[in-house]
């Protein structure tokens, strides 16, 4: 929810400069108009569906991507930028077969033995460098949040079957993807509940955070 009030705020912003400045600065209604959409996303019903993306095979829908293209402008930037900075694994193997990871810059960032690829991302299309994988699953989640309830139990439960090694990925591999690995690893009863599994992940990987929101969900569907 913060993150939505910080983007409602951020749109109101642009929206009242420009009408201070008038003139050139209605250029802003634009930027301002997709950020207010993302934070109402957040705040409302709608969620992840505002990215338009499919989650049969991970494309985004055009339109969406017209609407709110000085969004994805801004976030596609600071990911490249983040990703490149960063000094930390693009992923790392969490739990026996399980690896967690940042949305892969290019193939050598997809671990080697990877069966499934499971993709939490909302806001950017599959990555091209895991057509190669054999097995697609994605549930657009939007940043900050988990899966809801009934997808993130589906989720886990088509994944009982599937003896991968399996890649959960999400924009930066913190916490999206942490999120279901650690349902994952409860589910195959690796760890006993969230908090033991976000303990035996962090050794991983030291970055992976859950919020609130993300841990009550584990519990939940667990």
């Amino acid at each position: 929810m913060r993150l939505g009030l910080i983007q409602i705020a951020l749109g109101v912003a642009l929206l009242g400069l420009a009408w201070t400045v008038g003139g050139w600065a209605w250029v802003l209604a634009w930027p301002a108009g997709s950020v207010l959409a993302v934070g109402a996303a957040y705040l409302g019903p709608g969620g992840p569906r505002i990215f338009g993306k499919h989650a049969s095979d991970g494309r985004l829908a055009w339109l969406n991507v017209i609407v709110l293209l000085p969004y994805y402008a801004v976030a596609w930037t600071l990911w490249q930028l983040t990703s490149r900075v960063l000094r930390e694994n693009p992923h790392d193997e969490v739990a026996p077969g399980i690896f967690v990871g940042r949305r892969p810059l290019g193939a050598a960032e997809v671990p080697a033995t990877a069966r499934v690829v499971i993709d939490l991302t909302s806001e950017f299309p599959r990555a091209r460098s895991t057509r190669a994988v054999e097995r697609y699953f994605c549930v657009p989640t939007l940043d900050m949040c988990p899966p809801d309830d009934a997808s993130f139990a589906s989720l886990l439960d088509r994944l009982s079957g599937e003896e991968g090694p399996i890649f959960v990925y999400c924009a930066m591999g913190h916490g999206r993807s942490a999120t279901v690995a650690a349902g994952l690893m409860i589910r195959r009863g690796v760890a006993r509940d969230v908090e033991d599994a976000i303990e035996r992940m962090s050794e991983a990987r030291p970055s992976v955070h859950l919020h609130p929101a993300q841990r009550d969900a584990v519990r939940r569907v667990s």
